[in-house]
């Protein structure tokens, strides 16, 4: 048996869906549209450790983080 290789989602894919989200798309509609668990959605929604601004901006330097996950 052969395991499924994780699927791994860039900063801007994260974005994108968050923005249409922001601009009126319900959770389900943006999950069915770009083949996501909703949940999923979710923890990227939640604020936090993974929070969108984390994404983009370096705490430490108040710069945007290049290169970095």
């Amino acid at each position: 048996m052969s395991l499924k290789q994780r699927r791994k989602f860039t900063r801007e894919f994260k974005l994108q869906v968050l923005a249409e989200i922001t601009a009126g798309k319900s959770v389900a509609q943006a999950s069915r549209g770009h083949q996501l668990h909703p949940t999923l959605i979710g923890r990227w929604q939640k604020p936090g450790s993974r929070s969108p601004v984390s994404w983009c901006v370096n705490p430490l330097s108040g710069s945007a983080a290049r290169g970095h996950r």
